[in-house]
């Protein structure tokens, strides 16, 4: 594989990677309250009477929403695919930019 093809498939994990975080980051976007948002999710009416919710927890990196109940049921808008493969496709794709960095060295200069 030449360092082109290696430089190519770096910005394509980098790609993947920013359109996964993109997903991530829509996925925890609320327009309307959280309890309203994450009964929605939970039961699939936004009100009734349900247990009452404590919090939604939102963490930036890797994006993430947990929404937290009473009765100790937590839900996360967020799937875990995104989470997961998200810190994969950005290693993948430094690892795979190194690799063509290290084989434009080594190529000698025509």
């Amino acid at each position: 594989m030449t360092w082109r093809n290696r430089r190519r498939a770096a910005a394509a994990f980098a790609a993947a990677a920013a359109l996964l975080f993109l997903t991530g980051l829509f996925r925890t976007a609320s327009l309307e309250r959280e309890y309203h948002t994450c009964t929605q999710w939970r039961y699939g009416v936004p009100d009734g009477r349900f247990p009452d919710l404590i919090d939604m927890d939102r963490r930036l990196f890797p994006p993430q929403a947990t929404c937290r109940w009473k009765d100790g049921h937590t839900l996360n808008r967020v799937p875990w695919p995104i989470g997961a493969g998200l810190p994969l496709l950005l290693a993948a794709s430094a690892i795979t930019a190194a690799s063509a960095r290290h084989s434009k060295r080594k190529t000698p200069a025509a």
